[in-house]
């Protein structure tokens, strides 16, 4: 269930039309994760550190998933039939009518509950409707694409989940901006060597 909404945290932080930039914090009981998301129209590029080792996952619409290396020079690129065997949650949202503004957007309240393998998570979602997601950028995965017709338009900014363990997973937006993309961090550098998975 943990990797569930930590997939919804990461999967929601990666598709918003217009080119923004964002600064993005997931808080739990291991520790915190930073992360730094740029979105253009065409693509989305998310960089963070996982055990010291800088991770980058590029999102090109119309090309594919990658997960690219620099200290290798190597890039996986994502196959569809892989992307297509994840599990995904089944989530449904009820609006609350609580209303905040969040780093300059309105955001709305609703209650998201997912269900992952009869686990159940239960997140206060706060949703700036008029950021509006691209789904060919938020995620590889076409069952979540397929399966969030329910989910509300807008963009998260903050979500506070309550795991079936009663474990508490925040994810936040704590900076966005509107940026000129450059269109060399949405490309795969020549020099990398690029494997299937």
């Amino acid at each position: 269930m943990k990797i569930c909404t930590l997939l919804s945290a990461l999967v929601f932080s990666l598709g918003a039309f217009g080119q923004f930039q964002m600064e993005c914090k997931i808080t739990q009981k291991e520790g915190n994760t930073t992360y730094r998301t740029s979105i253009s129209p065409e693509a989305s590029r998310t960089t963070m550190s996982v055990e010291g080792m800088e991770m980058i996952m590029l999102i090109i619409a119309n090309k594919g998933t990658y997960s690219l290396m620099p200290a290798e020079n190597m890039a996986i690129k994502m196959n569809d039939k892989t992307l297509d065997t994840i599990s995904v949650c089944e989530c449904s949202f009820i609006k609350t009518g609580k209303k905040q503004t969040l780093l300059g957007f309105e955001t709305d309240e609703y209650i998201q509950t997912c269900l992952y393998k009869g686990e159940t998570s239960t997140t206060h979602t706060w949703i700036a409707p008029k950021l509006t997601i691209n789904p060919a950028l938020i995620s590889p995965l076409k069952g979540f694409n397929a399966e969030s017709k329910n989910r509300p338009v807008g963009f998260p900014m903050l979500n506070e989940s309550t795991l079936s363990n009663g474990e508490k997973i925040k994810f936040e937006v704590t900076s966005i901006s509107s940026i000129k993309p450059n269109p060399n961090d949405y490309i795969i550098p020549s020099n990398y060597m690029i494997i299937e998975y």
